[in-house]
């Protein structure tokens, strides 16, 4: 798994959007399984612009909506169905306060899209009628709130619950029906990450969280540490995700490296050098965020290096190496920085990924 696999290739359109648009977009690219290939192709199928540097996307639940957030303040909902069809999509958009860092679908209401603002606000919408639901904050008079920029948000699986972090050095779990923090976790340094996840052994939910060099797992019904993980990265963790489908929590960060946690053992299953992926990482890479997608079978994570990286998220190899690498390469002088991806659920014959990016 120290390779990541498939190319994936981008055709002119795609480039010359990144040239017109400033190198602001966002990114629908989908995997085609050709007979006479010996491994997927991928291909840029729509390339939505922005004003500002993209540093989240999502898929909704359906798949039939991706979004995206920008430095701008702007919350963009992307027809994935129209991309699909091959058909141009609508794009709707909803001006917020502060530069967004991320957005999330919630997975008990999925009619709402959530963005983290750094005006230290969580902003609630309908993505379906487009109204504004709420506002969590300082500032709405709801106690306990943030109190200063909001780096990261998600959803829990089965409860009207999501949690939040933040440059305040907490990180928040809301009950988001009730508007209220229902738990705290305290951290020394500014947490840019969050994830829930339910042990497959004991069955409880946890929220892992990512704050500087470190990674720490609570206890969400008693905001208890389980886990500290300190010496798995040398810089700044900004990716972290978990599959249930394996049992995996990856992490991402500046100094170029994929870790992966078996959380049975939390022993480390893998260590990905990202910098070490001859022909499109540099000995300078960074890895940003990334995602598991929803059978856990891959990996993609985002880069300043110009590309996606795609991995085997078993730790399989299923191409050879020389054949194993993806990229998502936009043929400019200046490197682009691949901020966010998602998976959107796989199409007959196909996976498809949204990918937001900007220039450096």
């Amino acid at each position: 798994m120290g390779d990541a696999r498939w190319p994936i290739d981008l055709d002119h359109d795609f480039r010359h959007h990144f040239t017109e648009y400033g190198k602001f977009s966002v990114q629908v690219l989908q995997e085609f399984r050709e007979l006479e290939k010996e491994v997927p192709v991928w291909r840029s199928m729509y390339t939505h612009p922005s004003d500002k540097e993209v540093h989240g996307v999502a898929v909704s639940a359906d798949s039939k909506v991706a979004a995206s957030v920008s430095w701008a303040g702007r919350l963009s909902l992307l027809d994935l169905d129209a991309v699909v069809r091959g058909q141009r999509p609508t794009c709707r958009n909803f001006q917020l306060s502060g530069g967004l860092y991320a957005v999330a679908f919630a997975k008990t209401s999925p009619e709402i899209v959530a963005a983290s603002s750094a005006d230290k606000s969580i902003y609630l919408y309908d993505h379906i009628t487009g109204e504004h639901k709420d506002t969590f904050s300082v500032s709405t008079g709801i106690p306990n709130a943030h109190t200063s920029e909001c780096n990261g948000l998600d959803f829990h699986h089965s409860q009207s619950v999501m949690c939040t972090a933040s440059d305040d050095k907490q990180c928040l779990i809301w009950d988001f029906k009730e508007r209220k923090v229902l738990r705290t976790l305290e951290h020394p340094k500014e947490v840019y990450g969050c994830s829930f996840f339910q042990s497959l052994s004991t069955m409880q939910f946890n929220v892992a969280t990512c704050a500087r060099h470190t990674v720490r797992v609570y206890d969400m019904r008693r905001s208890t540490m389980v886990k500290e993980f300190l010496n798995h990265h040398s810089d700044e963790i900004i990716g972290l995700d978990f599959s249930a489908a394996n049992g995996f929590l990856a992490s991402g960060a500046d100094d170029g490296r994929i870790v992966l946690l078996d959380h049975r053992t939390w022993r480390v299953f893998k260590t990905i050098d990202t910098r070490k992926c001859e022909g499109f990482c540099d000995g300078e890479n960074k890895v940003k965020r990334l995602r598991f997608s929803p059978d856990g079978s891959e990996l993609a994570a985002g880069t300043i290096s110009s590309c996606v990286l795609v991995y085997d998220g078993l730790g399989e190899q299923r191409v050879s190496p020389a054949k194993s690498r993806a990229t998502i390469s936009t043929d400019q002088e200046e490197p682009t920085c691949v901020f966010d991806v998602a998976w959107a659920a796989p199409r007959p014959g196909s996976e498809m990924l949204v990918a937001g990016a900007h220039d450096m």
